[in-house]
């Protein structure tokens, strides 16, 4: 496997975005990602508080990963759609987690795709599949 790409002091950074009652979900998912990569994560479970460290130009962007929880409930999309016009986000790999597999929406990954998503995955997703989309979702 490729080498994600490093910020400053040599450590990966995942931000997890998503609702808190989801983050049961998730957070397997989460911990070993950063076991796997020895990586260091951010939990966001409110939009704007992702918006506001993301734009934030005296924060460093050391995000190699945002995984966006995405359901009836969160407008993943919109977050999605704002993160790419803005020039400090506009190729942050995003790869979209869905906890809904709702038949009657077969569209939803193309949805988020089209919005800007680097990849979509339906829970339940292993952590290799994840680590498989690191290289793709940063270039390398």
């Amino acid at each position: 496997m490729n080498t994600p790409l490093r910020i400053a002091d040599g450590k990966t950074l995942v931000m997890f975005v998503g609702p808190a009652e989801r983050w049961r979900h998730h957070r397997h998912m989460v911990d070993a990602l950063q076991l796997r990569l020895d990586c260091g994560t951010i939990v966001c479970h409110d939009q704007d508080e992702a918006l506001t460290r993301l734009t934030s130009p005296d924060l460093p962007l050391p995000h190699v990963l945002l995984l966006v929880d995405y359901d009836y409930t969160w407008d993943s999309l919109s977050l999605i759609r704002r993160l790419r016009q803005m020039i400090r986000t506009a190729l942050l790999p995003i790869v979209v987690l869905s906890t809904d597999s709702d038949p009657a929406i077969p569209e939803r990954g193309p949805r988020a795709l089209a919005a800007g998503a680097t990849t979509f995955h339906v829970i339940p997703v292993s952590v290799e599949e994840i680590l498989a989309d690191i290289p793709r979702a940063v270039g390398t």
